[in-house]
């Protein structure tokens, strides 16, 4: 049984006679193909130079924690104990947490305590 040799990164692989002709792209044909994926610095500049063409109508605005104890007067401990507490909802994403203002308002106004 004949052994085949090894390929390794000094090995070239050669094409067979009967493996068929080798086609090569057309510098035209390549350019046509491409013609959609525009690169480079003039493209990068104009991509980022146009509106998105679908943007959200709002976006949230996200607060760390260090804001909302400066907005609210409340200490870090105290706003980190009601989101661990599920009070205050929060989104983590991986050690990050963040808040909306739209919670932070709910979380004050379930916790207003009317005078009598």
């Amino acid at each position: 049984m004949k052994q085949q040799p090894r390929l390794t990164s000094r090995t070239v692989s050669r094409p067979t006679a009967d493996a068929g002709p080798i086609h090569h792209a057309t510098p035209e044909a390549v350019s046509r193909r491409y013609a959609s994926r525009a690169t480079g610095p003039a493209a990068v500049a104009a991509a980022f130079s146009e509106p998105p063409a679908q943007q959200p109508e709002t976006l949230r605005q996200l607060f760390t924690i260090v804001e909302v104890c400066r907005a609210t007067g409340f200490s870090d401990s105290t706003v980190r104990r009601a989101i661990r507490l599920r009070h205050l909802a929060a989104i983590t994403v991986g050690r990050s947490v963040r808040l909306t203002q739209v919670d932070v308002d709910a979380w004050l106004d379930r916790n207003h305590r009317k005078p009598r």
